[in-house]
């Protein structure tokens, strides 16, 4: 069915012991069944015992891929030839080069934190020059030196107060605006932390490492050692650089490589045991069964029984979909995956959101201009992640904002002649009631189909008093849009709007008492189609807006070329404004309209998505 999820088969396989390595490897390679942990009343199995070096082996490889310098530019991977699990591991603990690899990262940490140290140096070195202090000098058996820096008025009054202290010795500097140095030397049995209690002071280290000789002496020496520490930083960069240019794609490869190990090894903790044989559950496409079937005995060389299981675990979800609309996919497990169990709207939201964002935007060059930007964002964005898929579905949005912009003649706000003229369907400024109408009716539609969607999910789930709570929502629906519809826009006669009001009423009451705790959802009943005329708010807000901009920026040479330049800036500034802004409304109100005026009339979500046992090669052949 269109509405639904690929229907999934739960089974137990029953093998030899002696075959367990070789079916996991072949059920790996395959990638066709999620594997559960099985719950026979058996001994669970136990994983192999490289299993921990394999695992430590991928922890460090994966912290060397990561210290590696980005790769830049166009590449071509050179893959790497699988290796068995035992000479991988040889062939990891011996790479001299993943070990460099930390090696050199650990030093350029050292450096990075020599040079903080180096900058604090010359920072309070800096602060003491032309004050005619030693810090070779600063070391005594029977005198205590500090130094501190005050900001503000504290200032005047800590200097007052240490100089008539007797016994100390004070010098002090103006080092920035409304900021003074203090320095002072006194006897170890004196203290002055009375005065300084209860004021703001940054207190500057005297003892720190490099902090010797005049001042001059001091910077000098931290300068030099800093220019050393760059270079030594430059070579650990360079041997870093050249590291990732050779090596890269075989790291990259024992990355994989140990991926696919520590999953194999790891797998058997889901299995159940005997001495001789043992057991594995899992899920897979009800259309792959009996193709599965014939493999596995193939393989086993008859070795082994497969059985189908019936049991009340949810199945896990697998879409139906081809793979150019994936990106709505990744959108709906983004909002909540869909029970397999339930019905799947995902091919109503592929066919509503595009619908819904083109006539908000509806313009030709908004919807060129829309194409052009998401695809741009399909370039460098990670295809995994929510701008990319964003970007995909977008991309396919945006020739529906062409297509609404042909049939309601709109290029950049501007109405054309001829041609362009005989394909308008539709004026935006000229039909507005008629565009509001169509957008109610979108809504009704959709909500109905919403309450119909959860009255078939109710029955299957054999929830009958809520299922027919959803029927008669949807004569409140119906009934109250005629009325609303009678009373706003005296679309219908006063009887029938009459009528219409006191049956909403009447199923608005009967729909609460069947569906009890859901009753509070019943206000939204007339709300939610209503809103769906934000699609004609929008979309005619982004053509008045247009229409204002040509209207009154459109460039012209009459005036001369400086007026011409800058009244061509201001038209661009503006459209970009302008577009930007019916490109963000349509996405987002498009995808609200979907996912909360629609979805909440029937759709639970929280399923578990499809994961088979497999993997992706990248960069091992």
């Amino acid at each position: 069915m269109v509405l639904s999820t690929a229907k999934m088969q739960k089974v137990r396989l029953l093998l030899y012991y002696q075959d367990r390595d070789s079916v996991i490897k072949f059920l790996h390679e395959k990638g066709v069944i999620d594997i559960r942990q099985s719950l026979l009343p058996l001994e669970g199995d136990l994983p192999p015992n490289r299993l921990v070096v394999l695992s430590d082996l991928l922890a460090k490889v994966n912290g060397a891929a990561a210290l590696l310098p980005a790769r830049k530019g166009k590449y071509t991977i050179k893959k790497m030839r699988r290796l068995p699990a035992d000479r991988l591991i040889k062939r990891v603990e011996s790479s001299r080069y993943i070990d460099a690899i930390f090696e050199a990262n650990g030093r350029l940490r050292d450096l990075d934190e020599e040079r903080k140290a180096l900058d604090h140096v010359i920072a309070i070195a800096t602060m003491f020059e032309n004050t005619g202090v030693d810090f070779s000098h600063l070391k005594s058996n029977t005198l205590s030196f500090s130094a501190f820096t005050v900001v503000g008025k504290e200032a005047e009054f800590i200097s007052r107060s240490l100089e008539g202290r007797k016994n100390i010795e004070i010098i002090t500097k103006e080092i920035g605006k409304n900021s003074r140095l203090f320095f002072t030397a006194h006897k170890k049995s004196e203290d002055i932390d009375d005065v300084l209690a209860g004021h703001s002071i940054n207190e500057l280290d005297l003892a720190a490492k490099g902090l010797s000789g005049t001042p001059h002496d001091a910077i000098s020496r931290a300068k030099k050692k800093m220019k050393l520490d760059e270079n030594a930083s430059e070579e650990l960069k360079k041997k870093l650089a050249s590291i990732a240019e050779e090596k890269r794609d075989e790291i990259l490869a024992f990355k994989e490589m140990l991926e696919v190990e520590v999953e194999r090894a790891s797998l058997p903790s889901e299995f159940k045991k005997t001495d001789k044989t043992f057991v594995m559950e899992g899920w897979l496409p009800a259309r792959d069964y009996e193709n599965f079937s014939e493999e596995i005995t193939k393989f086993t060389s008859g070795r082994c029984y497969l059985e189908k299981m019936q049991d009340d675990e949810l199945p896990p979800t697998l879409y139906n979909r081809p793979k150019f609309l994936r990106s709505f996919d990744y959108l709906m497990d983004f909002f909540s995956t869909p029970r397999s169990d339930e019905i799947d709207p995902t091919w109503i939201f592929i066919i509503s959101f595009p619908i819904f964002y083109g006539l908000m935007v509806s313009d030709v060059g908004y919807g060129i201009v829309s194409f052009l930007l998401a695809t741009w964002f399909t370039t460098f964005t990670n295809p995994e992640g929510l701008v990319y898929n964003t970007s995909k579905v977008w991309q396919i949005a945006a020739f529906s904002a062409i297509f609404f912009g042909i049939i309601s003649n709109q290029y950049f706000g501007l109405q054309l002649g001829g041609i362009f003229k005989s394909m308008q369907l539709f004026d935006w400024m000229r039909d507005i009631n008629t565009v509001l109408v169509v957008t109610l009716l979108f809504g009704v539609a959709q909500v109905v189909l919403g309450l119909l969607l959860g009255f078939v999910n109710k029955l299957k789930k054999h929830e009958t008093k809520l299922a027919f709570g959803r029927l008669f929502s949807i004569g409140v629906v119906f009934t109250g849009a005629i009325a609303v519809s009678g009373f706003l826009f005296n679309s219908f006669d006063p009887a029938t709007t009459l009528y219409s009001g006191i049956a909403a009423l009447t199923m608005l009451v009967i729909a609460a008492a069947l569906s009890g705790i859901e009753a509070t959802e019943l206000t939204n009943l007339i709300t939610h189609p209503l809103s769906y005329t934000r699609i004609m708010g929008f979309g005619l807000a982004s053509i008045i807006i247009a229409f204002l901009i040509d209207s009154a920026f459109t460039p012209t040479l009459s005036y001369g070329i400086l007026p011409f330049v800058g009244l061509l800036l201001v038209f661009i500034a503006l459209h970009l404004f302008n577009m930007l802004l019916a490109i963000f409304e349509g996405i987002v109100q498009g995808a609200r309209l979907n996912f909360v005026e629609f979805f909440s009339k029937f759709y639970e979500g929280g399923g578990v998505k499809f994961k088979p046992f497999a993997f992706k090669k990248k960069y091992i052949e």
